[in-house]
């Protein structure tokens, strides 16, 4: 998929990818490892994201969906401002 969107990734409007990386792209011959540089590469790190706080963390470990973010600031501000969803045991 990475070697396909190099166009859409090098996008400075894409600001956030999420994609799986649970060893799943080995049956493909791609390691997670290998993804993750390729999303390095484009300027993405990886990240934590509460919803509960609106807050993303940069952290070096992915698993399941990985949400990968190329301008945090960006980000935060969109997440700060964002309409606030009602839940049963809170708001998001």
């Amino acid at each position: 998929m990475l070697k396909g969107a190099r166009r859409t990734l090098g996008d400075s409007r894409v600001l956030v990818v999420i994609m799986e990386t649970n060893g799943s792209g080995a049956r493909f011959g791609v390691s997670d490892d290998e993804l993750v540089a390729e999303m390095r590469r484009f300027g993405f790190a990886m990240c934590a994201y509460d919803p509960f706080e609106r807050q993303l963390e940069e952290t070096g470990k992915g698993g399941g969906n990985t949400i990968f973010v190329r301008d945090a600031a960006a980000v935060d501000v969109r997440l700060r401002s964002a309409r606030r969803f009602e839940l049963v045991n809170g708001s998001i």
